[in-house]
């Protein structure tokens, strides 16, 4: 980008909220490889994850669920690195590098196709966070509606997303031991509780190959979407490592996670299988910090992605 297209300092001091839109990264603003890996793990610590460990457990033997799970996610991991190489290289946001490509129109096509899937994914995820916390609060006998639930999850997903990165991070500094420690706990009890593993049964089989191509599906729009945080990396190791790892363990752990609890516990609900294992409040709370960091990142690089609308 030409030195243009940069914002005045002056206009970049007056604004409360400037995340480096329209330029490179400056190198006082750079980040670790383990805040942008931890920034996609947060992400890949979500609900959809858990449905799809479910849906997986149900087509295929445990084994092969596992195996196509490590494939897709490592898939998932090379993908992301290779386009975060990009980002860094160029320290520009996914739209900005596009315009190189196909031009400020098509640039801005592409950015606006990019905003709408990543907008259309958060609201499958926020309607995802409502079907599980609302039932979950019918085990305490409260009924707040879906409604007040969807605008709750959307208040609290937006406050970290319009303040970008250095939000995201360390909600996701805090956020993702706080959910390993819990996913840990969930499995150790569940291990616990249920020493004799029930004879899995395989409800509607699938091929490996359709399994491989559901783990990978699930993210990979974000995966190539990389560049929106990868720009603010030290090093290119920083963004190889951040993006590869990040996307790799954040999207197989939550998937695995899954896997492994159905299949000691021989059920899909998965809110069943928290309560039934005593987790009932702490599932709640690792429902409310999975879905805040995937969807406060899916609206920040939706943001990235249309950024030349203004």
């Amino acid at each position: 980008m030409s030195q243009g297209n940069a914002v005045p300092e002056k206009e970049q001091q007056g604004r409360q909220i400037y995340d480096y839109e329209y330029e490179r990264v400056p190198a006082e603003a750079r980040k670790s490889w383990y805040v942008i890996a931890l920034i996609w793990l947060a992400m890949g610590i979500d609900i959809s994850g858990l449905f799809l460990g479910a849906f997986l457990s149900g087509g295929l033997p445990f084994s092969q669920a596992v195996s196509a799970t490590l494939i897709g996610s490592a898939f998932l991991g090379v993908l992301a690195a290779l386009c975060a190489n990009v980002g860094y290289g160029c320290g520009l946001s996914t739209t900005l590098l596009s315009i190189s490509v196909f031009g400020r129109l098509g640039g801005k096509i592409i950015g606006i196709f990019s905003a709408v899937s990543l907008i259309g994914w958060f609201a499958f995820q926020l309607d995802f966070f409502g079907v599980m916390l609302q039932k979950a609060l019918l085990h305490y006998e409260l009924e707040p509606g879906r409604f007040p639930i969807l605008v709750f999850g959307m208040v609290l997903m937006t406050s970290t997303a319009i303040w970008g990165v250095r939000a995201l991070g360390k909600l996701s500094i805090f956020s993702v031991p706080l959910m390993l420690i819990l996913i840990i706990t969930g499995l150790v009890l569940a291990a616990s509780n249920h020493p004799e593993i029930p004879i899995p049964i395989i409800k509607a089989p699938i091929s490996m190959g359709s399994a491989i191509s559901y783990v990978v599906s699930i993210w990979i729009v974000s995966a190539v979407m990389s560049p929106d945080i990868a720009r603010y990396a030290k090093t290119r190791k920083d963004a190889l490592l951040g993006a590869g790892l990040g996307f790799f363990l954040g999207n197989s752990s939550t998937i695995l996670v899954a896997l492994i609890l159905t299949h000691l516990v021989g059920t899909e609900d998965l809110v069943e299988v928290f309560f039934g294992i005593g987790l009932g409040m702490s599932a709640i709370v690792v429902l409310i910090f999975a879905q805040w960091t995937t969807n406060s990142c899916l609206l920040y690089t939706s943001d990235a992605a249309d950024e030349l609308d203004g």
